[in-house]
């Protein structure tokens, strides 16, 4: 689970069922938020400041706040633990962590406080979570043993068998038994992904604290993908003010946010992905989400764990990998790279997002189409905008009306004056706002109103 501050992603797994019996939208109406069913049935009545899902596979839970306190319920409304919690955290691995007095606590997804109380805590990660005690961090389980008595100044959770742990002004490894990984000492230490850690900005060092490969002089270096691959940023002179205020939050305009977690989807312009998950804003119009992202003056590229440039930092910008292919900018256009660096769709459109369901939006010439992997026109560019295909079908916007086109671009049912503002369709659904009332509702895969437009904030079924 990930919270900050209630402007958190929810990730979406596509699925191949046209409409699944459990899924659940966030709507709000006068300020006051709450959640209903496909059929627009009130599973939690909009009585709420906010309201936050859990991915239905992994997290089906409802997390709301009612008076400055956090509670959850299950999926069908039902409360598993009053608003209690003043504050909440991500508890990671099916937990929350919230705060009721002076301490945290952890509490599991049946809404049960886990025994233990903390100054603070990080979530849990490979099943032991850092915790504060004393005003030192340690390691907790699950059942509140302390395994890894606090004695350090700043720790990370638990990556592939090791965490980093920080005495006075060192860090060095320790494994889950709380001994230390020998001759290892940095200033700056990373989490190991796929077998490796940066370590002091620039050193490569795998499980064993061995430093094995040098990396070049990068302003940035992420952490190593399931492809192998790192993200790497160098510095360019700013261009403008405008770069600066981008910082954090990825592609400028229509963005890009990178980040799983809980959320109702809601915001105006940009594009989230995680993984195999979408994140999607109020309405369905794509949100950006800030996060831990490199600062627009860096050009980007990717390294591989020998530390040799596979992408060149040649790019204003390079995004993350969504399935086999990362997005890229050249020369304010924009294509797509694979894993080796090879550009499979050359950098030739005003704007492009990645695939989904085999096709690809793009816009060129102001207006929007899809291609495929061949980098061929499937479907015009004739769109006043598009959505993804999420199933068989999107919705789609043209000369000022809206409606729903199949994968050739053909208009299931003519479009409509009233559907000029849509949302992706997922699980037999899409939020539409009603150009006349100016309220929010929601169309069927047939474009037909199945949710008349009565909300001021729509989110995204799951």
């Amino acid at each position: 689970m990930r919270y900050g501050k209630l402007a958190v992603v929810l990730g979406l797994c596509l699925s191949q069922t046209a409409l699944a019996a459990g899924h659940l939208a966030v709507v709000e109406k006068s300020g006051k938020q709450g959640v209903i069913d496909t059929t627009g049935r009130e599973i939690l009545p909009l009585n709420y400041k906010n309201v936050i899902l859990g991915d239905p596979r992994e997290e089906p839970v409802i997390l709301f706040q009612e008076k400055g306190r956090y509670g959850l319920t299950d999926r069908e409304g039902k409360v598993l633990l009053a608003p209690a919690l003043k504050k909440i955290t991500d508890g990671g691995e099916g937990y929350l962590g919230g705060q009721t007095g002076k301490t945290w606590s952890f509490y599991n997804l049946k809404g049960e406080k886990l025994p233990g109380d903390y100054e603070a805590i990080q979530a849990f990660r490979e099943g032991l979570a850092p915790v504060k005690l004393r005003g030192k961090w340690g390691f907790a389980d699950a059942a509140g043993k302390v395994v890894i008595q606090p004695q350090y100044k700043e720790v990370h959770g638990f990556s592939e068998g090791l965490a980093a742990v920080k005495t006075d002004q060192q860090w060095s490894y320790i494994r889950r038994d709380g001994t230390v990984l020998p001759s290892v000492s940095a200033k700056k230490a990373g989490d190991f992904h796929q077998g490796v850690a940066v370590v002091d900005g620039g050193w490569l060092m795998d499980t064993s604290g061995k430093r094995y490969a040098k990396l070049k002089k990068y302003s940035y270096v992420g952490d190593f993908q399931d492809n192998g691959l790192a993200e790497v940023g160098v510095r360019r002179a700013s261009r403008s003010f405008l770069d600066y205020l981008s910082i954090g939050w990825g592609w400028g305009g229509p963005g890009w946010g990178i980040g799983p977690g809980w959320g109702p989807y809601w915001g105006d312009v940009g594009y989230g992905y995680h993984h195999h998950h979408h994140g999607w804003g109020w309405g369905g119009g794509i949100s950006v989400s800030p996060v831990v992202a490199m600062p627009s003056s860096l050009y980007r590229g990717y390294v591989n764990k020998k530390g040799q440039e596979v992408i060149p930092p040649n790019y204003s910008f390079v995004s993350p990998f969504y399935g086999r292919y990362a997005l890229f900018r050249d020369d304010g256009h924009w294509g797509m790279l694979d894993e080796k660096g090879q550009i499979v769709i050359p950098a030739a459109y005003d704007a492009l997002l990645p695939f989904s369901q085999g096709l690809a939006p793009f816009a060129s010439d102001k207006k929007w189409g899809f291609i495929d992997a061949s980098n061929q026109v499937v479907i015009a560019n004739r769109f006043d905008s598009v959505q993804a295909f999420l199933e068989d079908r999107t919705t789609a916007v043209e000369k000022g009306k809206g409606g729903v086109i199949d994968k050739s671009g053909n208009a299931v049912a003519p479009f409509r004056e009233e559907l000029q503002q849509l949302g992706p369709l997922a699980a037999d659904r899409a939020a539409f706002k009603d150009s006349r009332t100016k309220k929010w509702g929601y169309i069927d895969e047939n474009a037909k109103v199945v949710i008349p437009a009565q909300y001021d904030k729509a989110g995204l079924f799951d």
